[in-house]
């Protein structure tokens, strides 16, 4: 059906009334929920849209099913809002240019013609949605329901024969007793409310079907498939129709939230509150304490008792609150706090490799690289190189860099300028890493030690981590161990040229060994370690050629 055009209504008799014919094809018009009048100083009544100048009904209008232009098919005809008929199989809607839709699932056009959902998104019951609701599964971008879909009936793409139905997931020839025939699905026009009543009758946005009749659902609540829900409260729909809370989450002005544990309180202000110490909510949600007042056992007061201190309205013991620990807002991350001074929970960490890196291989180069990954986090490296052989540093920053990729971590060096400033320096790094100083002094790599002795202290108390390689050769002079022993950190007494030997793991459960082979061969410049720390990764058959010494708080 479409509606007569504007201009027929001249064709009138002398007397100014139309003839007798299109006195039919006004009464027609009306009935059918089209007007031919054109739009003059005014808007068109309740129900009906202005379609270039005409009042139009968008629920009957062929010409303007749904909205203005999307004209139905040849043979097809406008009901409730769909086109239906002229090739389009229901619930299926003739939408120009894109042949039939299926407006409940489609994509490209869901809830209307060319409403086309963004990318990622998919649509559920009319609407764009990111995840498909619990239900339903994701079929080539559309939302659709196994349970019911002919042509995905039980699983995408498992289509039924011609003539059978979808029932429950499965392929039947018929519909069971109480459900109806629309289409080539079966529905339940009791409850339906895209078929309410009959094939095809569907509830306004803001109705529901029940019992065949289309009720509206009251003003604080929106229609959600076939029932009225709140979207402020209603865990399954929670701020929307496809949001569903998970378990044990209530649903709070739309929004999914646990619920407080019995000693706090909820005052809807995103965190839970304990009236007894919270000075915006003390004793109830809506008492605040005053600028110059703090909250104690649910009351507000004007100072606090002996030994408390007032750190942001609360009268807390700064010798023992972790979070004022010595002074308002000096936050202890261990949670611990002890006269008024945090106390240090992370575990630092020393690594010793004798290894030169002058020859690498895989296995050789993983010890390096495992030592400096014990950081966690993005790896900020400070290196020191004046008195190491610019190419063995090199080699050294290639293998912890090869194994920090193979792991999927991000790493950045950063050399060490003047040692005078490490102290200042190791502030924004999480590991130290010291090449082989073959060039220094002895007494030069002591005066380092004892230079830096308290800040290497400071470092590892806060879980930094100290790695250093170490060889000699010939009139090498060599021993950056004499660094570690000078700060107190290491017992090395001197090393021994053992390229060539295998190499045993005999710490294969150590962090430093992750990844390793049982043994490997000591490339050119291995040494091993005149010592008796404990915590030996790799050795030989006469000492430990890597050593990880752990710092404990």
């Amino acid at each position: 059906m479409s509606c007569p055009r504007t201009g027929d209504r001249r064709q009138a008799t002398g007397n100014g009334q139309p003839p007798p014919a299109l006195t039919l094809v006004l009464v027609v018009a009306v009935v059918s929920g089209c007007s031919l009048d054109p739009i003059v100083g005014g808007e068109c009544v309740p129900g009906l849209i202005d379609c270039g100048g005409r009042c139009v009904d968008p629920k009957l209008d062929d010409e303007n099913c749904g909205g203005c232009g999307n004209v139905c098919i040849q043979g097809g005809a406008c009901v409730a809002g769909a086109c239906v008929g002229g090739g389009c199989e229901f619930p299926e809607t003739w939408c120009d240019g894109a042949a039939c839709a299926d407006l409940s699932s489609d994509p490209e056009n869901c809830g209307e013609c060319g409403n086309r959902c963004d990318e990622g998104e998919r649509c559920a019951s009319g609407e764009c949605v990111g995840d498909c609701p619990e239900g339903l599964l994701d079929c080539d971008g559309a939302c659709v329901d196994p349970r019911e879909d002919p042509a995905n009936c039980g699983d995408c793409g498992a289509a039924c024969e011609p003539g059978e139905y979808c029932v429950d997931g499965e392929c039947a020839g018929g519909c069971p007793e109480g459900l109806v025939e629309c289409g080539r699905m079966c529905v339940d026009t009791g409850s339906d409310p895209a078929n309410c009543g009959g094939c095809g009758q569907a509830c306004d946005d803001g109705s529901v079907c029940v019992a065949g009749v289309c009720v509206e659902c009251d003003l604080d609540e929106v229609r959600c498939d076939d029932e009225c829900v709140e979207l402020d409260s209603d865990p399954d729909h929670c701020g929307g129709c496809a949001t569903r809370c998970e378990a044990l989450e209530e649903c709070q002005d739309g929004t999914c939230v646990l619920p407080c544990p019995p000693e706090l309180h909820d005052c809807r202000t995103g965190a839970c509150v304990d009236f007894q110490t919270d000075p915006d909510h003390c004793g109830s949600c809506d008492t605040v304490c005053g600028p110059d007042e703090s909250c104690q056992a649910g009351s507000c007061v004007d100072q606090c008792g002996e030994g408390l201190r007032a750190c942001s309205r609360q009268c807390v013991d700064v010798t023992t609150d972790p979070d004022n620990c010595g002074d308002c807002s000096i936050v202890c991350d261990t949670g611990i706090c002890e006269e008024g001074r945090c106390r240090a929970g992370a575990i630092g960490h020393v690594v010793a490799v004798g290894h030169d890196y002058a020859v690498t291989r895989r296995d050789q180069s993983r010890i390096v690289g495992n030592a400096v990954l014990i950081a966690q986090g993005t790896l900020q490296v400070l290196t020191y190189a004046q008195y190491a052989d610019a190419d063995s540093a090199r080699n050294v920053v290639d293998a912890v860099t090869s194994t920090a990729t193979d792991a999927s971590r991000q790493v950045t060096f950063t050399e060490l300028e003047d040692p005078q400033l490490l102290e200042a320096d190791l502030v924004n790094y999480d590991v130290l890493l010291l090449f082989a100083q073959t060039s220094a002094e002895p007494d030069t790599l002591q005066a380092l030690g004892e230079l830096w002795s308290g800040a290497l202290a400071a470092f590892l108390a806060r879980g930094g981590v100290v790695v250093f390689v170490d060889w000699s050769e010939g009139d090498a002079l060599g021993g950056t161990y004499r660094i570690l022993n000078a700060a107190g950190l290491m017992t090395i007494d001197g090393m021994v040229d053992v390229t060539g030997d295998e190499l045993l793991v005999v710490g294969a459960g150590d962090a430093v060994a992750t990844g390793m082979q049982a043994n490997y061969r000591g490339e050119r410049h291995t040494v091993r370690f005149l010592s008796e720390e404990a915590n030996v990764v790799v050795a030989n058959d006469e000492g430990p050629v890597v050593i990880h010494k752990v710092f404990l708080p």
